[in-house]
């Protein structure tokens, strides 16, 4: 079923619903309605979490069976050299949020040319 899938996908990487629907441009009670089943979004939802989630859409449909979503903790998939790994989960909701802003982002070139000149 779609809701769960759009469900899966958010709790597996960690991310808040508000934040979602902050970068969706919707209100937080309409996402949690398509994570329920009560609204249906329409493809340029699906199209724009697909695209943050980096899949197409019929991976975040579910037919690929290589992103099989899992309920395992992150954890059990590292050894403990791979424990210094930065999570998403860990970071700051602002640093989240620029993630998902360069994710998104049809110019990743001013981006980029942005943290260049904070380093000089």
């Amino acid at each position: 079923m779609l809701s769960n899938r759009i469900q899966q996908f958010r709790l597996y990487n960690e991310i808040e619903a508000e934040f979602l629907a902050k970068v969706l441009n919707i209100d937080t009670e309409e996402y949690l309605k398509y994570e329920s089943g009560e609204l249906i979004p329409d493809i340029s939802v699906i199209t724009e979490l697909a695209k943050l989630y980096k899949v197409t859409v019929p991976e975040f449909y579910g037919n690929n069976p290589r992103l099989a979503l899992h309920s395992e903790s992150t954890a059990d998939f590292f050894n403990d050299d791979d424990q210094k790994i930065l999570k998403f989960s860990e970071l700051s909701f602002d640093e989240k949020e620029l993630i998902m802003a360069y994710r998104l982002a049809e110019d990743k070139e001013s981006f980029l040319k942005l943290i260049d000149k904070k380093e000089k």
